[in-house]
């Protein structure tokens, strides 16, 4: 009776757990360009829309790694057409692309076609690179409730293994 209690706690808790749709997800974002380097995390709602992301932009122009300080709000800066929407899988992003910022610089990566790109623009029009070809990888960060399923899977193999290790030793 003790074994089947046990079983049904750990159905419900596996059930809790991973049963529920998530609604965000997160991306490591790695773009590699001639002039810029960016590496950002993004999170990204259930309809596609950036909602928060961080990390540096360095190369040529950035100087030493500069932190991002955030997302441009959409329909905020007039130099620009954006959309900060972001897709599970290629293009990952849009034509018009996600617009962030470093405080000194503002950024768009974008794609046309199967190609990315990140454009630069300064405040005070010193600078503006209209685009820098590149490659992007992008890798899916597992989710809290992810690595609660694993861990518990590796907890029941290493009770099972236990047990049939308690058995046998009983039986000899």
């Amino acid at each position: 009776m003790f074994r089947f209690k046990l079983f049904a706690v750990a159905a419900a808790l596996l059930f809790a757990i991973g049963g529920s749709r998530a609604n965000a997800s997160t991306y490591d974002v790695h773009f590699v360009g001639s002039f810029f380097d960016v590496f950002v995390e993004l999170q990204v709602d259930n309809l596609n829309n950036v909602t928060g992301i961080s990390g540096a932009v360095s190369g040529a122009f950035a100087g030493s790694p500069a932190a991002v300080t955030g997302l441009v709000p959409l329909n905020s800066n007039a130099n620009w057409i954006y959309d900060n929407q972001f897709f599970a899988s290629a293009p990952y992003v849009s034509n018009a692309g996600i617009l962030f910022d470093t405080g000194s610089f503002a950024y768009n990566l974008y794609s046309v076609g199967s190609s990315y790109y990140l454009s630069t623009f300064n405040p005070d029009n010193s600078l503006f690179n209209p685009g820098d070809l590149g490659t992007l990888q992008v890798t899916a960060v597992p989710e809290p409730a992810t690595w609660a399923m694993m861990i518990l899977g590796f907890a029941g193999i290493g009770y099972l293994a236990y047990r049939r290790r308690q058995g046998a030793a009983l039986a000899a």
